[in-house]
């Protein structure tokens, strides 16, 4: 066995992984496809829905403007 037979192999190997995430990353892209925009707008919605004050380290008033 020589040297350059384990890096022709690790080589292979390296590319049958590559092959093999590329492919996983592109089912996982089309399973999930769409779902950010729409669970953005159902955020947006929710917020411009609720009109509660909330506790928070400051007073709820309305500031004056100097």
């Amino acid at each position: 066995v020589f040297p350059s037979d384990i890096d022709a192999e690790v080589e292979a190997l390296k590319a049958k992984f590559e092959d093999a995430l590329k492919e996983f990353g592109d089912h996982i892209k089309s399973q999930i496809e769409g779902r950010g925009l729409t669970t953005v707008q159902k955020m947006m919605e929710s917020v411009e829905k609720v009109d509660v004050r909330r506790l928070t380290l400051t007073r709820n008033a309305k500031k004056k403007k100097l």
